[in-house]
C-alpha cells in the first residue's frame, strides 16, 4: 500500500557547465542499507516494486553524460539531485 498524502518539490539549479534537476521528498527516509542498494537491480523496498526503476534512471543519466546524487535520513524525506551536463548552441 502507498502513503498518501506526502509532497514532492522539484528545483532547477542551472549552472555554465551543468544542470541540476533537484527531487525532494517529505516521506520516511531510507536507512543506511537501503541507501547503498537502491540502484542495485533488482533491490526493491515494495511489495509489487520490481527493483528496476532506479537502476534504469541512473543508467539513462550516465548514458547522456551526467550522474545521480541522493540524500536520505530516516524520518527526514529523500532527495535525489540529477546532474546533467548543459548544452551550449
Amino acid at each position: 500500500m502507498r502513503d498518501k498524502g506526502g509532497k514532492l518539490k522539484i528545483r532547477l539549479e542551472p549552472g555554465p557547465q551543468e544542470i541540476a534537476v533537484i527531487f525532494k521528498d517529505n516521506g520516511p527516509g531510507m536507512d543506511e542499507e537501503t541507501l547503498k542498494n537502491i540502484f542495485k537491480p533488482f533491490f526493491t523496498t515494495k511489495e509489487e516494486g520490481t527493483g528496476l526503476g532506479l537502476p534504469v534512471s541512473k543508467s539513462i543519466v550516465e548514458n547522456h553524460g551526467g550522474h545521480m546524487e541522493v540524500n536520505s535520513k530516516m524520518g527526514e524525506g529523500a532527495t535525489f539531485k540529477v546532474i546533467l551536463p548543459a548544452v551550449t548552441g
